[in-house]
């Protein structure tokens, strides 16, 4: 959906610029998003019998003999919709965590957490790959007419898709925005207004749908431009971030060739490019993948910012 796409840039944008304040937005970006979904699949479910999507093609979901939708369908299809692709998206970015982790050697079979993740890497492509081929094969039935749906997803809940018809949109638009304001009590305000901007949503998104195109490229040449004026000044910025204080007497030696995190000699070093500081590999990456800053400065970092430095001698300095 591409709502998902332009939210998740937005949130991208928004915890590069202003760290301290959208920073946790890019942590949670996923939980925001399945909110933020989960009221607007809810309310369209509810007003007008399909998804966001499906409304916006024309498209409204019945029961099997073509019924409206129960309650307790509408709540299944709201999960099928909202659930299972956040399942999804969490599942493919554990698998691409644990790719990296394998690929640096940080799995083995010393603890029962590696042995479980190094079995989930080896299970997953085989699920993933069979999950698709059923998804495609209700998708060659239903265009080849050989199915009501196209969907596994619906077939679980029991639904199927219909256009709207001519009265579905002529009841869609019985309510007009002096009607809204014409009601009672301030409850019977909002549940119109609620219902009024559900109602008119799709439409206006079809609209500007166009315009939105076009604003989204803007969007992406614009970070693009940023992000390589933001790499400049980072190089700056981090040269001009202080080493550490060492107090007088103490027995911990800090030097250029030990970890910040671990103390000691580092070893497949690596660098944290909102810093600038260098450190063990496997210290800062489970260091910024639980705490999400540097350690040393405490900037906002992921561990999209780790950089692997490879020396000839890792004992040298980089």
């Amino acid at each position: 959906m591409f709502i998902f796409a332009y939210v998740d840039h937005l949130v991208k944008v928004l915890a590069s610029k202003y760290p301290g304040w959208f920073g946790w937005c890019y942590r949670y970006s996923d939980e925001l998003y399945l909110a933020l979904d989960t009221f607007l699949q809810y309310n369209s479910l509810k007003t007008l019998g399909a998804s966001f999507s499906e409304y916006f093609y024309g498209l409204k979901r019945v029961t099997a003999d073509g019924r409206k939708l129960t309650s307790k369908l509408r709540v299944v299809s709201l999960l099928a919709l909202v659930v299972t692709p956040y399942i999804e998206r969490k599942v493919e970015s554990l698998y691409e965590q644990c790719l990296v982790l394998r690929d640096d050697g940080l799995l083995n079979d010393s603890d029962m957490m590696s042995r479980m993740l190094n079995a989930f890497l080896s299970i997953y492509p085989y699920i993933h790959m069979t999950w698709s081929g059923v998804v495609f094969s209700y998708l060659m039935r239903f265009l080849l007419q050989y199915s009501d749906v196209h969907s596994p997803l619906l077939h679980f809940c029991k639904v199927k898709l219909v256009s709207l018809s001519a009265s579905d949109l002529l009841e869609d638009s019985t309510v007009s925005w002096s009607d809204v304001f014409s009601q009672g009590s301030v409850q019977q305000v909002l549940k119109s207004l609620l219902t009024k901007l559900t109602v008119s949503l799709p439409h206006y998104v079809y609209q500007l749908f166009s315009s939105a195109i076009f604003f989204l490229q803007f969007l992406q040449w614009y970070s693009n431009y940023t992000q390589s004026e933001g790499e400049t000044r980072a190089i700056s910025v981090a040269a001009s971030i202080p080493a550490p204080k060492v107090e007088t007497g103490s027995d911990t030696v800090v030097d250029k060739l030990s970890c910040p995190v671990c103390k000691r000699v580092r070893t497949n070093s690596a660098a944290l490019s909102t810093s600038g500081y260098v450190f063990c590999y496997p210290c800062i990456y489970r260091h910024v993948q639980r705490q999400h800053s540097c350690p040393v400065t405490g900037f906002y970092s992921n561990t999209d910012h780790i950089i692997k430095l490879y020396v000839n001698n890792d004992l040298s300095v980089p």
